[in-house]
């Protein structure tokens, strides 16, 4: 059996199976045997963070243009929380949001942003060219491929093959 879902509907990095009751009939236990689980190679997973609340988070208050946050983190839920980290161990992050110090543990944390400087307005209505060669780093490859035991040089002309320019 197959059960697909959505990036939307996942929380967490982990699975639950929950047997549920169906058209009254009591849940009863299941036992899963020979599970298995694909992940993309490369790929690591971050929460689903709203668009609406990513952009107001990244969006520099005109008070704080001076002395602008440094750090966004994400939670598993896909809060933002923008500041500064002070201090990071083990267990927990030390962080500065406005006047208030916070200790947040590490477990809370999916992601850390690092936030640049604002950018100058007059340079930004200046379009800079982009290259062929960035044009190509932003190109998504759309495909699943699996090297076992490949060293890089072996990856590098499978891709110079596929995607000759």
């Amino acid at each position: 059996m197959q059960a697909p879902m959505p990036a939307s509907a996942r929380y967490g990095s982990g699975l639950v199976i929950e047997p549920a009751s169906v058209w009254g009939n009591g849940a009863e236990q299941i036992k899963l045997t020979d599970f298995s689980m694909i992940s993309a190679p490369g790929s690591t997973w971050l929460p689903d963070v709203a668009a609406d609340a990513k952009q107001q988070a990244l969006t520099i208050p005109r008070a704080q243009r001076d002395d602008p946050p440094a750090h966004a983190l994400i939670a598993a839920n896909g809060d933002l929380l923008r500041g500064e980290i002070e201090a990071a161990t083990k267990e927990n992050f030390g962080f500065r949001s406005g006047m208030e110090e916070l200790v947040v543990p590490r477990d809370r944390v999916k992601a850390v942003i690092w936030l640049g400087k604002p950018v100058d307005a007059q340079a930004a209505a200046t379009p800079v060219p982009e290259s062929p060669t960035e044009k190509l780093l932003k190109q998504k490859l759309e495909f699943q491929m699996s090297f076992g035991g490949a060293d890089l040089s072996t990856m590098l002309d499978w891709l110079e093959r596929k995607f000759p320019d």
